[in-house]
């Protein structure tokens, strides 16, 4: 009997995934499965909390620091999602870092 295998069974395997194609320097791929976690799970923050995180490994922190204060807006607006506190000391720490 085949299993049923619902979209957001695969979520954390391809949101993790983005982590992976950075640690392999492969930027460009993982800029795209971030899009496809904007376009496919746009009820959830992974797409832009992995954004943030790709623009930060490329050095690009002013970009990582945009998609970091989008994904913690989408946790305010959406008060059945999680809000995780490691967002806002990463907030933080960008916004000191863009400043000097």
């Amino acid at each position: 009997m085949k299993k049923h295998v619902d979209k957001f069974d695969l979520l954390d395997d391809i949101s993790n995934s983005v982590i992976d194609l950075c640690e392999e320097g492969k930027f460009d791929e993982a800029d795209a499965v971030c899009q496809i976690l904007r376009d496919d799970y746009p009820e959830v923050q992974d797409g832009l909390e992995r954004q943030g995180w790709v623009y930060e490994k490329r050095g690009n922190k002013e970009k990582a620091l945009e998609y970091y204060l989008q994904a913690r807006d989408f946790m305010s607006e959406n008060p059945h999602r999680l809000h995780f506190a490691w967002i806002d000391n990463k907030i933080k720490e960008l916004e000191n870092a863009t400043k000097s």
